[in-house]
């Protein structure tokens, strides 16, 4: 429902430094519990190292990443993510990231002050 655009008023609440209606939107959920952290940074890597859907003004991906460091070597940053126009520095906790079109890349839209998903303390 995100992608469709009679709710685009909707996409610019949950995202709004996204403006441009894209075709093919893909939501993605990756939530590092139970040592998957390094899995969730791989397939966010490769998402970004896609160079066909990075640079496609018709797709728009748009992630929810909830990364909690619990396991060895999981608190690498992830590589060709961007914030604030610099490289992403790791995060434990969450961020929504949505497709920078001008930098060609996925970027930090936003991040949550709550530090975990799972845990509503």
């Amino acid at each position: 429902w995100l992608c469709d655009t009679p709710h685009q008023e909707m996409r610019s609440l949950l995202v709004p430094s996204v403006v441009a209606a894209a075709p093919l939107c893909n939501v993605l959920y990756f939530v590092g519990d139970n040592s998957l952290e390094a899995a969730l940074v791989r397939d966010v890597e490769e998402i970004i190292s896609n160079r066909a859907a990075m640079t496609s003004p018709e797709y728009l991906p748009l992630v929810f990443l909830d990364r909690f460091d619990s396991s060895a070597g999981s608190s690498a940053p992830i590589a060709g993510l961007l914030k604030d126009g610099q490289p992403a520095p790791y995060l434990s906790g969450i961020r929504y990231l949505a497709k920078d079109f001008e930098a060609e890349t996925l970027k930090v839209d936003r991040e949550l002050s709550e530090a975990i998903s799972d845990n509503q303390d």
